[in-house]
């Protein structure tokens, strides 16, 4: 009511999402429909602000929909009564020579006990966790086994890793250029490891407040030369956290990344 500015840290989630059917239709590109959730990216506390390097966009046709939710966020204020509202700012550029990019996303699962999910042993082990809830983050991995992309972390320092080989997709070496990162408080950093060759793809160095809980900055990565990734190589996500609590708090980690289209190129060339 007061169209008074608040603070980033109300800001939780504001997800870009996208009809795949009719986009990917109307681009001649239908054998990509329902691959993934058609979600384009996130912005999200710590990362309210994302570009694509020079050069490079994701093409739409001007009848096209974004559909964008967005979600508030408090964890600081004890009593707190606000009807917040975020304003959400999309730059487009029309009939500019842009080469094109696809969105593929990879998050952090981890295994958990099925049968005793929120049972807490004090450690949750290098490849068991306790997840926050069963329902919305759980996912089977195709041997039976349930994974959680929304989990708890104790007290202290931890590190994550997941292999995310699957999750990526990749039919063919692409070259990627930018990547969109999601964490909650308390994580530290956030790396895309190749496992073939022990080399680390990209870090993102995480900043907390100090003296309250949030994220102040969460790197994004930025590549015009962009970097390779291959078919048939491993890759893996490894997350830092460090809770500075001494309660529990909830983790999750995702990346939405963005790899050069060649095919997308090659066709709207020919269109021309």
């Amino acid at each position: 009511k007061t169209k008074e500015r608040l603070s980033d840290d109300f800001i939780c989630h504001t997800n870009v999402d996208f009809n795949d059917i009719k986009y990917y239709t109307g681009l001649g590109l239908t054998n990509r429909i329902g691959k993934q959730y058609p979600r384009m990216t996130s912005l999200s506390h710590g990362l309210e602000h994302f570009k694509f390097p020079k050069g490079y966009g994701v093409p739409m046709k001007g009848n096209d929909l974004l559909y964008v939710t967005t979600q508030a966020l408090n964890h600081n204020l004890p009593k707190v009564n606000m009807l917040i509202k975020h304003e959400v700012t999309i730059e487009y550029q029309k009939s500019l020579p842009l080469k094109p990019l696809m969105s593929r996303t990879a998050f952090v699962m981890l295994p958990y006990n099925v049968n005793d999910p929120y049972k807490d042993s004090g450690d949750s082990g290098a490849d068991m966790c306790i997840p926050v809830e069963t329902k919305n983050h759980s996912y089977d991995d195709g041997k039976g086994n349930m994974m959680s992309g929304h989990w708890v972390i104790l007290p202290g320092k931890k590190t994550f890793r997941s292999r995310v080989t699957q999750q990526l997709q990749l039919t063919d070496s692409l070259r990627l250029h930018a990547a969109a990162i999601h964490v909650h408080p308390f994580a530290t950093s956030i790396s895309l490891y190749d496992k073939s060759t022990n080399t680390t793809i990209f870090t993102s160095l995480i900043k907390n407040h100090l003296g309250k809980t949030g994220l102040a900055d969460v790197a994004q990565f930025n590549s015009e030369q962009g970097v390779w990734l291959y078919k048939f190589h491993e890759y893996e996500i490894i997350l830092e956290t460090n809770n500075t609590t001494s309660e529990k708090q909830d983790m999750m980690g995702s990346m939405f990344l963005f790899f050069y289209d060649k095919e997308l190129d090659e066709k709207l060339q020919n269109k021309k």
